[in-house]
């Protein structure tokens, strides 16, 4: 006579008394992963699984003019020494510090986070007594990368200029101000759709690195064509509305494409075309002198300047400078 009854019965105490076992160790080895996890040694690093795509090795094969060991990086992580253990646990599980609503900005796009674009910099010129505002791009510790355009109303040039630094709301960044501005010697002030548009400001002292404040890199050359492949963005504190004139205190992001000179009819001009994932998305009036930003082999390089729309704002591709049709522009620059 078989008992069922009985085996059934100690195979189960054996497996209530197993299973309290398995917690135990399971916990154990919960809370040494996590201590591990805790462990890292804590290192500056390019982007992570919430950046934009993979990387698109071909668009550059040159060393970037500027900073080529420190250039191009985002999401940077303090130093051990100012940041809690409890600080990295929420950063290993993805816990959110805030809540970030996905507001329609940029005509279209989206709240950036400083750290997203830590060389995005709020630019300020005074043009006849009035504060005109652009956006534009740290190159290294002493100059900025923007739009000619962004110093003239007119035939009236820009008396005075400065940047605000390190924080999304650019309202509370740190001021810093031109000791000069260099113009692009081709460029047009009348109609700066003719090309070179393009300028660099150097500051009156440096800037000091940080998470929040970062070199975006410059390529030196760069392929239109594999452009196109990379994932891409544009930056800018510009109006998310065109009518009525709406302008956020908040840094804007937009995922963009690169379009092939067969597309872009500014090709011949020294422009590059740039047009939002969706459609109906783009940049609009202040985000003028911001970068177009390719992502590639893990950094962030400034392919274009935002120079000009045509029409309203998002109805067709925005032009950009093309960085590298005036990199020895940029080079004399820095050098001067």
């Amino acid at each position: 006579m078989r008992s069922f009854p009985q085996a059934s019965l100690a195979h189960q105490n054996y497996f209530c008394w197993g299973t309290r076992k398995t917690k135990r160790s399971a916990m154990k080895g919960y809370l040494a992963f996590i201590a591990l996890l805790l462990a890292q040694p804590e290192e500056s690093h390019q982007g992570s699984s919430s950046n934009p795509g993979p990387s698109c090795s071909q668009y550059t094969t040159n060393t970037p003019l500027l900073l080529a060991n420190q250039c191009g990086r985002w999401n940077v992580r303090r130093s051990s020494s100012s940041s809690s253990w409890f600080a990295r646990f929420l950063e290993i599980f993805r816990l959110p510090a805030e809540d970030i609503q996905e507001d329609p900005l940029i005509i279209g796009g989206s709240p950036a986070t400083i750290v997203e674009a830590p060389w995005l910099t709020f630019v300020s010129a005074t043009i006849s007594g009035k504060s005109y505002s652009c956006t534009g791009s740290i190159i290294d510790q002493l100059h900025v990368l923007t739009a000619a355009h962004c110093f003239f109303d007119g035939s009236i040039s820009a008396t005075g200029a400065s940047v605000l630094v390190g924080n999304a709301n650019y309202q509370l960044g740190t001021r810093f101000y031109a000791k000069d501005v260099y113009i692009h010697p081709s460029y047009n002030k009348a109609d700066h759709s003719q090309g070179h548009d393009i300028a660099v400001i150097k500051l009156n002292k440096t800037l000091s690195f940080s998470p929040s404040v970062q070199p975006i890199c410059v390529p030196q050359s760069d392929s239109l064509s594999d452009a196109g492949a990379c994932p891409t963005r544009v930056f800018g504190w510009g109006r998310t509305t065109e009518t009525p004139a709406v302008r956020p205190l908040n840094l804007q992001k937009l995922d963009v494409t690169v379009l092939s000179k067969e597309e872009c009819s500014s090709y011949n001009k020294g422009f590059i075309c740039v047009q939002g994932v969706k459609s109906g998305t783009g940049t609009c009036f202040g985000d003028s002198g911001g970068p177009t930003v390719v992502y590639a082999n893990n950094l962030a390089y400034v392919m274009g300047v935002d120079s000009h729309h045509i029409g309203s704002c998002a109805q067709y591709p925005t032009r950009y400078t093309w960085v590298t049709a005036n990199i020895n522009f940029i080079t004399d620059a820095v050098n001067s």
